[in-house]
């Protein structure tokens, strides 16, 4: 009886932790469901599959210590999506010399200017990051990359980047590949400085290429952090 009642308990908790996570550029999840009670409910029932590794009773015996496992992949996010196919980038319509690579790397790690303010500000993770970049005057923004660009089943395996400091690891590797866009951003974005922007030059490499959209969809996109915001 008192396994089961933890397991119900799971959901509940679980989502009550996952409150405080940074959504986006403007939302935390809380600010997300806070008025959406199908998506709370979604996200209970997501978060109610969790594995019980460990259960213990307090010293005093009044309470249970209980530690789950979940895959914030695989079964958190998905509950958080309102898409199943991604929007595709539009194709440029001129022809801009570029060239295929295998993924796109963007370091972010130093302390950036945050666009549209005279904060400045290192870029924070979030569970689903934007990309912009700067328009031909350098001084406006347009988005290259939000949640709906990516494809829903490869959230579900890997998210939508790769949050890393270490860019000679597996997973660097896995996710950048052997040839990959390296880009700096320019500025960071948004109220939690989530976001990133990178120049009108650096996109346009990605936007003239099919291959290269594709890498958006596929979340083969790395954001390279000061391993402090990581921790």
């Amino acid at each position: 009886r008192v396994r089961g009642d933890i397991q119900r308990e799971a959901g509940p908790a679980l989502v009550s932790a996952m409150r405080g996570l940074v959504y986006d550029s403007l939302r935390t999840v809380d600010g997300l469901i806070v008025t959406d009670e199908k998506r709370i409910q979604d996200l209970v029932a997501a978060a109610a599959a969790a594995d019980t590794v460990d259960a213990r009773a307090t010293p005093d015996l009044n309470s249970v210590v209980v530690e789950f496992v979940i895959d914030l992949h695989a079964q958190l996010l998905p509950a958080l999506l309102n898409h199943d196919r991604p929007v595709p980038l539009d194709p440029l319509l001129r022809w801009i010399p570029t060239t295929d690579y295998t993924g796109i790397v963007i370091y972010a790690a130093d302390p950036l200017p945050v666009h549209g303010t005279d904060r400045v500000a290192r870029v924070q993770p979030a569970l689903f990051p934007g990309i912009y970049y700067l328009d031909e005057t350098g001084d406006g923004i347009s988005r290259l990359m939000e949640v709906d660009h990516v494809s829903a089943e490869y959230i579900a395996q890997w998210g939508p980047v790769l949050y890393s400091s270490d860019v000679a690891g597996a997973e660097f590797n896995e996710r950048a590949g052997a040839r990959p866009l390296r880009i700096v951003a320019y500025r960071a974005f948004g109220r939690y400085s989530t976001d990133v922007v990178i120049s009108n030059g650096d996109a346009l490499q990605i936007l003239a290429s099919e291959n290269n959209r594709t890498l958006i969809a596929e979340g083969r996109v790395v954001l390279v952090l000061d391993p402090g915001v990581l921790d």
